[in-house]
């Protein structure tokens, strides 16, 4: 799967709180949240786990998943916090450009 029809494939699921790129065999990679108010603070998203099948990992997918998260969580002003150290890997290395 080339990275430009992954970017344009990657859904937003609200049932499951998740995004997702759904592959073939009925298979998909995933990145999943937890959305919640913190105290007299701004609503908070935790992005707790990342998976991507086997078959289609070093591809690139969970970077796109991460990166469609992350827009969607600075467009609607979330605080961020990573449960998932794929996604806190990620934060820190955005932080620290």
């Amino acid at each position: 799967m080339s990275e430009i029809k992954a970017l344009s494939s990657v859904s937003y699921n609200t049932d499951e709180n998740e995004f997702c790129i759904n592959l073939e065999g009925g298979q998909k990679a995933y990145i999943r949240y937890k959305l919640f108010d913190e105290q007299s603070e701004k609503t908070a998203v935790d992005f707790y786990t990342t998976y991507v099948p086997n078959e289609y990992r070093s591809k690139g997918l969970a970077a796109i998943l991460v990166a469609a998260a992350l827009a969607w969580a600075e467009q609607h002003s979330f605080k961020v916090l990573a449960s998932c150290s794929y996604v806190a890997l990620k934060l820190n290395r955005r932080r620290n450009r």
